[in-house]
């Protein structure tokens, strides 16, 4: 074994003891829900695309995660260390979230790891699923967050964030507050290309990505 990669083992091993021994010498606040929750360095908000839910169609909803300058959270794969944002829902009977969906990341360098995560700003879509049958009124939608905020030093975070959202046959009109960050988060989302076809092939010190135009079927 290199000596740079036993030296990245340790410094990561040497993080996630850190981590740890923050956890137990800074046991989490009690949780007390509201649109938003504060932790060490960052914020993060519960927020609906649009300011009511029609039955039997679909909204989206987003943790909007704010940080302080240099610190960052981490993507859904977060690299070498660290550890993604984790949400558990509580909704309606009827109702259902999918699943949550991750804009592309930053490269953040921390030689000798590499790690993939989000500063400044960054808005996590979720899609949820409006029954068909719901009734009109106002619905309760909680979400129970864990996440990591790092600098150099990594300091753990949670909260619980909660909002009140209309339920009506009208045509949901957008929410102007969060009109700019929904549309930075949906065109940062990966996307389907189905006119080209990907093959990556591992070799023994690198990977070959090939990308071809899709081959068209004959006309009959």
């Amino acid at each position: 074994m290199g000596v740079s990669i036993q030296n990245a083992i340790l410094s990561l091993m040497k993080k996630f003891i850190l981590i740890a021994g923050l956890i137990a010498a800074n046991p989490l606040p009690g949780r007390a829900a509201g649109a938003s929750a504060h932790g060490p360095h960052s914020t993060v908000t519960l927020a609906a695309e649009t300011l009511s839910a029609r039955p039997g169609e679909e909204v989206w909803l987003g943790l909007l995660f704010q940080m302080e300058k240099d610190w960052h959270i981490y993507w859904k794969n977060p690299g070498d260390s660290g550890q993604a944002p984790e949400v558990r829902w509580t909704l309606p009977p009827g109702f259902a979230v999918g699943a949550t969906q991750w804009p592309y990341p930053r490269r953040l360098e921390l030689p000798p790891l590499t790690n993939f995560g989000y500063e400044g700003q960054v808005l996590l879509p979720v899609r949820l699923k409006v029954p068909s049958g719901a009734k009109a009124g106002p619905i309760s939608i909680e979400a129970s967050l864990d996440w990591l905020i790092c600098k150099v030093e990594c300091l753990p975070a949670a909260g619980v964030v909660k909002i009140s959202l209309p339920v009506s046959v009208k045509t949901p009109a957008p929410d102007a507050r969060y009109k700019e960050a929904f549309a930075r988060a949906k065109a940062a989302l990966p996307g389907d290309f189905p006119e080209w076809r990907l093959h990556a092939e591992a070799e023994k010190n690198a990977v070959t990505l090939t990308v071809k135009p899709a081959q068209k079927s004959a006309s009959p």
